[in-house]
């Protein structure tokens, strides 16, 4: 079974309870009663299989899959394919037998790992992983070799094919494939992709499972302890008061006292209860912001792939920037967080500050902003419209452009939010979303005042998803029921008006411009795998309707990196790496301007 951490864990055998015993007892009796003649015999029988069937029921219906589980499963039916991937650039090749061992072990820890799913298309009952008895690890662990010269980008590329490759439902849905002739200018010397299907964990749920067969599974472990353990004490008033903020560090050495412990416990339920009323108020602006620019930009959203007619392309995209140094997003944050550069608020301030009261920027706030620009100005400029289209489709296409002069454009960009428990480890989908509209014109100024304007305008924006109780309630209202009716989600269990799901999903699916998520790894670097140093991490999230990106933010050791999937669309071929080039040089557009804003603070400071 699975523990709380959700890795298998041994559980001793308990004394039977008297309901245990009173239900052995009562089942031996209808046995031997079923075993005779007449009108007791006959009822007995009924009995007993009234009761295998109850017995059978209430197991699947325990064991089914939940509905954001579900939802995965019944994308796949479509022009979707939720895919999630990792890659692993290594120092040393690891051998065979250290690789195979490595995954042994993570498939003893994630029973999921061994599982497939059964009971697949039923309409009142939701699917079920169990264990594969016929599972082989060789089914899911191949050694391959990259076409000369085996670096950077014919990784990319044979990533782009991984993405687009269909699934086997017959077995468990992973697999994970070593590149032994790989190499590029860090020194590695092999590499790693490993792709999952996303009905059987978010992306934090692979993340976690496969870096607990790494070095860091030991530090990971405590981490997360420490955060299960930190809100468990929050609650009850026992925490270190430094541990909720820095400013309490006075007061730890009172921390075990009985008037201590009574403040921090109320103030724990008083904060909790006011920020909840304070986030339902909140999401009645939440709702109504969306909902206005959903429906002022869901049939109109743009894409930075060609348009074309017909079937969505099977062929994919993928492209993988230069690590950035985290230093220079520390620098970002510095200059343009709280007050415009040279204002009288950040004078008051105390000029520029990484950490400020208020306009705080985090590292998704700049990382959003930059590739909001970068994909912005793809965006404005359309490719042609493709001369195989049909005559309607091409007026649809030009009024659709018309309107961009006078009606909103926005990036609009889904993005992930978890909603994991601190110390969960489970193979579970624990991630709802909210789509993000970060303001763009399609330019891309270089003037610290305008790069300060753009930075605090996605800000805006991106808090929106951080406050409310939409992502929540929209996770549940999937979670519970269509989990165990899959019929209440779109899907072709829906014929004959599977149509009409299709419709529905298609426009949800291409109302924004990219799925975006964060995927934090490691603050250290060094990390082994296979007894082989991991120098570089990436991962990506699916895309998700036609002409969607899929971008990954991957922070490891001391570098961010970003990850973009597209479709392989004739007429905007290259579009992955192209955006991954320009992300790196406006990267530095940033970078220059915020060096400018310090180095005159620093003058004035002089003066």
């Amino acid at each position: 079974m699975e523990a709380r951490n959700g890795r298998v864990a041994s559980k001793e055998s308990s004394p039977m309870s008297w309901l245990d015993a009173v239900e052995h007892r009562l089942d031996e009796h209808l046995h031997a009663q079923a075993r005779k003649g007449g009108v007791r015999g006959s009822l007995s029988r009924q009995l007993l299989s009234c009761g295998d069937w109850l017995e059978d029921e209430v197991r699947s219906r325990r064991e089914a899959i939940g509905g954001i589980d579900n939802m995965w499963l019944a994308l796949s039916h479509y022009e979707f394919n939720p895919v999630c991937v990792a890659s692993y650039t290594l120092k040393e090749k690891p051998s065979t037998e250290a690789i195979v061992d490595s995954f042994w072990k993570l498939t003893d820890q994630f029973p999921k790992y061994r599982s497939k799913l059964v009971n697949t298309g039923r309409r009142l009952h939701g699917s079920e992983f169990t264990t594969d008895m016929q599972f082989d690890i060789r089914n899911h662990v191949a050694f391959k070799r990259l076409p000369e010269p085996a670096g950077p980008v014919e990784l990319d590329n044979y990533i782009a094919q991984v993405e687009a490759l269909p699934w086997d439902f017959d077995k468990p849905l992973w697999e994970a494939t070593i590149l032994d002739n790989y190499r590029d200018a860090q020194g590695a010397h092999a590499a790693l992709v490993m792709r999952g299907h996303h009905s059987a964990a978010d992306g934090q749920g692979f993340v976690m499972s496969q870096l607990s067969v790494t070095s860091y599974a030991k530090e990971l472990d405590r981490l997360l302890d420490d955060a299960s353990h930190l809100i468990h004490d929050a609650k009850r008033g026992t925490a270190k008061p430094s541990k909720l903020h820095k400013a309490l560090k006075p007061l730890d050495r009172f921390h075990k006292t009985l008037p201590l412990q009574l403040v921090l416990f109320a103030l724990f339920w008083t904060f909790l209860v006011i920020s909840g009323i304070i986030e339902g108020v909140y999401s009645l602006f939440q709702g109504a912001y969306m909902t206005a620019l959903f429906l002022l930009t869901s049939w109109r959203s743009p894409k930075v792939t060609a348009r074309h007619q017909g079937p969505r392309p099977s062929e994919k995209e993928f492209a993988t920037s230069k690590a950035l140094p985290l230093s220079e997003v520390k620098l970002i944050q510095t200059a343009f967080s709280g007050g415009a550069p040279g204002s009288l608020r950040q004078r008051i301030q105390g000029g520029p500050k990484n950490h400020t009261v208020f306009g705080h920027l985090t590292l998704n706030d700049v990382l959003c902003t930059v590739l909001a620009d970068v994909i912005g100005a793809e965006l404005h400029q359309p490719p042609p419209l493709p001369r195989n289209a049909s005559l309607l489709r091409k007026l649809w296409w030009s009024f659709v452009d018309t309107t961009h002069h006078f009606m909103p454009r926005p990036v609009a960009l889904m993005i992930p939010i978890s909603i994991r428990k601190p110390g969960d480890w489970s193979m579970r989908n624990w991630s709802t979303g909210a789509l993000a509209y970060l303001p763009n014109d399609g330019k891309l100024p270089k003037e610290p005042m305008a790069l300060w304007k753009r930075l605090h305008g996605s800000s805006s924006a991106l808090s929106i998803l951080k406050h409310g109780w939409l992502p929540r309630l929209s996770f549940w209202l999937i979670q519970l029921p269509t989990g165990q009716i899959p019929l209440l989600f779109p899907s072709p269990l829906w014929k004959p008006f599977d149509f009409i799901g299709k419709v529905i999903l298609n426009l949800t699916l291409t109302s924004f411009t990219a799925v975006l998520t964060n995927v934090p790894g490691p603050s250290s670097g060094g990390i082994k795998l296979a007894g082989s140093e991991i120098i570089r991490w990436s991962a990506a999230p699916p895309q998700a309707g036609p002409g969607t990106l899929g971008i990954g933010v991957i922070t490891y050791g001391d570098g961010v990196a970003v990850t973009i999937i597209a479709d392989h669309v004739a007429g905007t071929e290259g579009v992955a790496r192209r955006l991954c080039k320009n992300f790196e040089r406006r990267w530095q557009d940033y970078v220059k301007a915020s060096q400018r804003v310090l180095d005159e603070a620093g003058k004035g400071k002089k003066e």
